[in-house]
C-alpha cells in the first residue's frame, strides 16, 4: 500500500470525524438550527410583532416625556410669575404701610399743634376777657 493512500484514507476519517464531532457541538449550542424550518417565519414574526409593539411603546413615551416637559415648563413660568407677583404685592403692602405710619405720625402731630394752638387762643381770650373785666 502506498503511503500517500494510508494517509489520504486517514485524512479523510479525521476529517469526517472532526466534522460529525464539532457538527454536534454546534447543533447542540444553537437551536435554530436543530427546528424545523417552519418555527422560523412564526418566531422572526412574534418578533418583529414585538419590536413594532416596543417602537410603538417608545413612541408613546417620548411623546408622553415631551408633554410631560411642556407642562413642567409652563408650570415653572406660572410659579415664577406668581412669585414676581407676590413679591410686588408684599413690596406694595410694605409701603402702603409706611405710607399710613407716616401719614398717622402726621395726623399726631397736627392734632398736638391744633391743641397747643387752641389753648394758646383759649388761654388769650381768657386774657383779654380778664383784662376787661
Amino acid at each position: 500500500m502506498d503511503r500517500r493512500a494510508f494517509d489520504d484514507t486517514r485524512r479523510i476519517g479525521t476529517v469526517k470525524a472532526a466534522i460529525n464531532l464539532y457538527g454536534e457541538r454546534i447543533l447542540e449550542g444553537s437551536s435554530s438550527l436543530k427546528k424545523p424550518q417552519m418555527d422560523l417565519p412564526e418566531k422572526s414574526s412574534s418578533r418583529a410583532k414585538e419590536l413594532h409593539t416596543a417602537k410603538r411603546d417608545m413612541a408613546r413615551n417620548k411623546q408622553s416625556r415631551r408633554a410631560a416637559y411642556s407642562v413642567k415648563k409652563q408650570a415653572e413660568s406660572e410659579l415664577w410669575n406668581a412669585k414676581k407677583a407676590l413679591k410686588d404685592l408684599a413690596f406694595q403692602t410694605e409701603e402702603s404701610s409706611s405710607k399710613a405710619r407716616a401719614r398717622m405720625r402726621d395726623m399726631e402731630a397736627l392734632k398736638k399743634s391744633s391743641k397747643r394752638e387752641d389753648k394758646a387762643l383759649a388761654d388769650r381770650s381768657f386774657s383779654i376777657i380778664n383784662m376787661r373785666k
